[in-house]
């Protein structure tokens, strides 16, 4: 009797076993990275919108704000044409907030305007955004997104080691 070519059950099995050994193993660091890049991909997207709603109220020659409603929502409106973007932080993994300047305590500003010239006004703060991630299983770590009077935005991250913030973008 010849042997035939191919696997048999048991070499499947054992490969079977050790691929779910393996995927077990790398769980919970893939877990924790994936919250930890939560509030990395808030800050993105916040300063995307900035840009985004920077570049529409040039381009309509109309006022567009950045309200922040709570400490987990935001609100990007367009007045021309009427529009309305609802963000909830809640969406992003690793439990995103908004929180107070690690390094001055100042809380974030609830509105944030750009004028059709692309200059930005700030009401009820310093200009700076800090979102923060509040899981248990994760390192905290805060990013600032920083809207200057000339409407340029950038984002920083806060360095706990040097009590100081260092430009990301």
């Amino acid at each position: 009797m010849q042997k035939r070519p191919g696997f048999t059950i048991l070499e499947l099995m054992v490969v079977l076993a050790i691929i779910c050994v393996l995927a077990l193993s790398t769980g919970p660091p893939i877990h924790r990275w994936l919250e930890e890049r939560g509030v990395q991909e808030a800050a993105v997207q916040l300063a995307e919108l900035m840009q985004r709603t920077k570049l529409i109220a040039m381009r309509n020659s109309t006022n567009c704000t950045i309200n922040i409603l709570a400490n987990d929502l935001y609100i990007v409106a367009t007045n021309n044409p009427p529009n309305f973007e609802i963000v909830w932080l809640e969406d992003y993994r690793g439990r995103v907030l908004f929180t107070n300047d690690p390094g001055t305590g100042a809380a974030p500003p609830f509105q944030i305007t750009f004028t059709p010239q692309g200059t930005a006004t700030v009401a009820g703060g310093l200009g700076s955004i800090v979102l923060t991630s509040t899981a248990n299983s994760i390192r905290q770590q805060w990013l600032r997104i920083r809207v200057s009077a000339a409407g340029g935005i950038s984002i920083h991250r806060w360095n706990t080691a040097n009590n100081a913030w260092f430009v990301v973008t």
